[in-house]
């Protein structure tokens, strides 16, 4: 009896000095989370980016995006929910679409299968979108465009996005880059 006794009182003990580290460690797993809100911006992104054709990009450091059309209308924002560097002057920023400002694509041909009348709106594939940035001089310039994929440029999750909006995979998802100015913070 007293054998089962000890038995239970170690394998107590054992469990009570290892619980605040399986919490201290799952805290941490939490924390390091890729699609959460303690995303960095890097300085040298933060500003409004505008091209010669007065659309443009603004970055803030609290984890927003914007892109505007050449007339000033917005055609999405949304959260940064994570960055990844390729290069000191190149990476993807991966934003999850504010909800009522997401991409809006018009069907200009009637698809098949029909998903909409031309002139009407298509379903999104998800509500995850990639930017490509290059060639980054802070202050300066940056050459900015949003990825497409097959199927649509949206992704269904940030796991999807990130895997999908990688280096190995930049050149198969942008044809064309247009560089933008830095106009302020």
């Amino acid at each position: 009896m007293f054998s089962l006794l000890k038995k239970t009182f170690t394998k107590k003990a054992a469990i009570a000095a290892l619980l605040p580290f399986l919490l201290a460690g799952l805290s941490f797993i939490s924390c390091s989370n890729p699609t959460g809100s303690d995303v960095g911006v890097p300085t040298a992104l933060v500003g409004t980016w505008v091209s010669d054709g007065g659309d443009g990009y603004t970055i803030t450091v609290h984890n927003k995006l914007s892109y505007s059309m050449s007339d000033g209308e917005e055609a999405f924002a949304g959260t940064i929910i994570y960055i990844s560097q390729f290069t000191d002057t190149s990476g993807v920023i991966i934003i999850k679409y504010d909800k009522g400002h997401e991409q809006k694509y018009y069907a200009d041909y009637d698809p098949d299968p029909p998903y909409a009348g031309i002139g009407e709106p298509l379903p999104l594939k998800g509500n995850y979108l990639g930017i490509y940035y290059d060639s980054l001089e802070p202050g300066v310039s940056v050459e900015m465009a949003s990825a497409y994929s097959p199927g649509g440029a949206e992704q269904g999750s940030a796991f999807d996005a990130i895997k999908v909006f990688t280096a190995g995979n930049k050149d198969n998802y942008i044809f064309y880059e247009p560089t933008y100015d830095w106009q302020s913070e």
